[in-house]
């Protein structure tokens, strides 16, 4: 066990000692690629904190996909992806690296597949099926000059519109949204707490890795929300970091704090 007496040093060594074990299992294993055809990027508004006051979170992602599949993640994580197999080194890489963006969407044959990184050193996953029950609408909009249809659907606790575009028959869009006949533009919640807008669309002939994790561990969906919960709100890291009362304190204080006012895009299971 390693006992500090300084927060600061508890922080330094939890950042960065877990880099790098992360980084030490993230290289060279074998991976399951798609045959990319395009490559969106979406722009996403968040008002993930329901909190007064609260600042909107905003935030880049990258979709790579082609008829029958696709992967969609932070514009960090793709970046880091994209130079990891480039061979670049290590200390290159870590500018790109965001701690709280670690999450990869693969959708193949109507199965989401959902892993992410939690505190770096727990790879896990679920993967998800249900239904997407799309209500195409007569309207239209314009979105990068493409002609665009509106879809509602309710889903995830909330009730979304998405303008779509048949110019790209592909069943995709930003996050997990899928199942329309053609590509998603945009897409958001009726109470604007959450939103997605594609910023661009380009052809991209490219082999591209559909997992980011070697190994990750699977649960139910439901499982998973329960495990992720309890390492983030695990401080002592499982027990290798031991903090001093009071900053133990200041811990569970913050993070009481803001899973009281947290407002998660997904308010339901399904």
């Amino acid at each position: 066990m390693i006992k500090n007496e300084s927060f600061f040093l508890q922080f330094f060594f939890k950042k960065n000692c877990f880099i790098f074990l992360f980084f030490s299992f993230f290289f060279a294993y074998p991976q399951e690629k798609l045959n990319a055809e395009i490559r969106v990027g979406y722009f996403l508004k968040a008002k993930n904190s329901l909190k007064n006051n609260a600042k909107l979170h905003s935030e880049e992602f990258w979709l790579v996909a082609n008829n029958k599949e696709s992967v969609f993640k932070a514009k960090d994580a793709y970046v880091f992806d994209s130079l990891k197999a480039q061979g670049l080194k290590f200390e290159q890489l870590l500018s790109h690296f965001d701690l709280k963006g670690q999450s990869n969407i693969f959708i193949k044959n109507k199965k989401i597949e959902f892993t992410n990184s939690v505190n770096v050193d727990h790879e896990l996953g679920y993967i998800e099926g249900g239904t997407w029950n799309w209500q195409i609408v007569n309207e239209y909009k314009e979105i990068l000059g493409l002609k665009c249809k509106k879809a509602t659907i309710t889903k995830y606790g909330r009730n979304w519109i998405a303008y779509f575009t048949e110019d790209y028959p592909m069943p995709f869009g930003p996050y997990k949204f899928n199942n329309l006949p053609g590509l998603i533009l945009e897409v958001f919640d009726d109470k604007n707490d959450y939103s997605f807008t594609a910023t661009s669309i380009e052809k991209f002939k490219q082999s591209y890795a559909v997992s980011r994790f070697s190994k990750p561990k699977f649960f139910s969906k439901s499982d998973y929300l329960k495990a992720k919960k309890n390492i983030e709100s695990d401080f002592s890291l499982g027990g290798l970091v031991i903090y001093s009362t009071e900053d133990l304190k200041k811990f569970n204080n913050s993070y009481n704090e803001r899973m009281k006012y947290d407002n998660p895009l997904e308010l339901a299971l399904d």
